[in-house]
């Protein structure tokens, strides 16, 4: 594809996301199905919420939690509504950045706020039959996951922070924290009431990988951001900054898997969890070099990762 020097980066990166689905929206049989079926799961969050409980139960097993399945089926609806929420939230960045998605999200808002609105229930209804305590903490992160867009400050302040979502990278951090609270710190606080220093290890391991993984996908997003006035990580760092930062960050994930293992603070499934950091990077070396250019699979295969940490804690439970 050519385009005068003069035509807009996120105009041409538009083009490419919409032009690299046209072979498997013409495809036959089996790619035309998986196509279809990678899409619907990508568009709806099914995937991403997928990935969330597959960590939650690496997470569970990392710690010694053996009743993981509650805390898995939690996280998976909680992350299910409140990225949905946030996709709807985020119609007018996806025009420029994901229009596929923003097609997607306008013509079915109806049907996903009541999915979002459900699946949000659930995890509710599902925390209270545990018990008090692990209600209202889910209920309390559901609350701050709806303010995030909520207008705090009128208008006639003249203030630019008038919400959450004005402040510069705080989406990144934001959804970094939430998942690693829901996913690490969740399940030992239901169970115990209290934190120790390995459920904190735990948590900054599965947050920074979050970090991540959002991060990564905003760098895929900088040209409408910027388009759009809206203050990511890469944004402000510039998107060369932004990716050798978060290769360093993989490393800290990978040491944050390994060391605790090696020092008997955690199980050793640490060890096998160090392929996710990994997979991660060869993913990112891949995309810099030009040899993974559809949005579409590389969003599936970062999102495989997370799915990998729970093969991989499957795996280890049935090792001797």
């Amino acid at each position: 594809m050519t385009a005068g020097a003069s035509t807009p980066n996120w105009i041409i990166n538009r083009v490419c996301r919409t032009l690299e689905t046209i072979p498997y929206r013409k495809a036959r049989g089996a790619l035309s199905i998986f196509f279809r079926f990678q899409r619907v799961l990508l568009l709806t969050n099914i995937y991403v919420s997928i990935g969330a409980g597959c960590l939650c139960y690496a997470c569970s097993l990392l710690q010694g939690i053996t009743q993981w399945a509650p805390y898995v089926l939690i996280t998976m609806l909680y992350i299910q509504s409140m990225h949905i929420l946030n996709n709807l939230t985020g119609i007018r960045e996806d025009k420029y950045n994901d229009p596929d998605r923003a097609s997607f999200y306008n013509s079915h808002k109806g049907m996903l706020s009541f999915f979002s609105a459900m699946a949000g229930g659930m995890g509710l209804l599902t925390a209270l039959a545990m018990g008090v305590f692990p209600f209202l903490v889910l209920l309390a992160m559901s609350l701050m996951g709806l303010s995030y867009n909520r207008r705090w400050i009128p208008r006639h302040k003249g203030s630019r922070y008038r919400s959450l979502k004005d402040i510069p990278g705080s989406k990144t951090i934001l959804i970094a924290l939430a998942w690693g609270i829901v996913t690490s710190v969740f399940p030992p606080l239901s169970e115990t009431g209290t934190l120790t220093a390995t459920n904190l290890l735990v948590f900054l391991m599965a947050a920074l990988l979050v970090l991540v993984r959002t991060a990564f996908f905003d760098i895929l997003d900088i040209q409408g951001d910027r388009v759009i006035g809206k203050g990511t990580v890469p944004v402000l760092l510039g998107e060369t900054a932004s990716m050798r930062l978060l290769k360093v960050l993989l490393g800290v994930v990978l040491l944050l898997m390994v060391i605790p293992s090696a020092a008997g603070l955690t199980s050793t499934l640490g060890y096998l969890l160090a392929l996710c950091p990994l997979c991660m990077l060869a993913l990112f070396t891949a995309h810099e070099r030009g040899a993974l250019v559809s949005w579409i699979l590389l969003q599936f295969l970062v999102d495989t990762c997370f799915v990998l940490a729970g093969g991989l804690g499957f795996v280890w439970t049935l090792l001797p």
